[in-house]
């Protein structure tokens, strides 16, 4: 029963993947960073957590991610003005129009 759903679902994402692989050629960033910049895109500035929560990664693993974004001048990292131990991510000017020739 669990194969009828995941198999596609891998598909799918295989698929997301080989087109993010095509949209980031040449822009030194990896797929996965690719796909959160076309994320921010709609739902910035977000919360870290909220970002664990739905790509599903480690802490460690989104900070990395977020950490060589912010390096190349492509998101900010701004403190969470509701929550002061959280923070929050946004798009710069550049990754704004990096994600645009993602989506």
């Amino acid at each position: 029963m669990a194969l009828k759903y995941l198999s596609p679902l891998h598909r799918s994402t295989r698929q997301i993947s080989i087109y993010l692989e095509g949209k980031m050629a040449g822009f030194d960033i990896t797929t996965g960073e690719g796909h959160l910049l076309s994320f921010l895109k709609s739902y910035e500035p977000c919360p870290v957590a909220d970002l664990i929560r739905v790509f599903g990664l480690k802490k460690s693993t989104l900070t990395g991610m977020l950490d060589r974004l912010v390096d190349k001048g492509l998101v900010t990292r701004d403190v969470n003005e509701q929550d002061r131990r959280s923070f929050l991510i946004g798009l710069t000017a550049a990754g704004r129009e990096l994600a645009g020739l993602v989506n």
